[in-house]
């Protein structure tokens, strides 16, 4: 029930930073943006943009997760 503003999208950023990191090590984040559905404000969505150490490469990932 927290607003969908820019002090919630910093929070949100945030923990996606800390479980990611704490259960998924290999990751390395290059951009996390949080931002709302233009047609419904009550929607909210993370664009994860990331790197992932694989075997001695890295390999680039993109993803937009919607939150609820």
């Amino acid at each position: 029930f927290e607003p969908n503003d820019e002090e919630t999208w910093a929070k949100i950023k945030s923990e996606i930073r800390t479980q990611v990191s704490k259960y998924v090590p290999r990751v390395n984040f290059q951009d996390i943006n949080a931002y709302r559905d233009t047609e419904n404000g009550e929607i909210l969505y993370a664009e994860i943009k990331s790197t992932i150490s694989k075997g001695g490469t890295e390999e680039m990932d993109n993803m937009t997760i919607r939150i609820n």
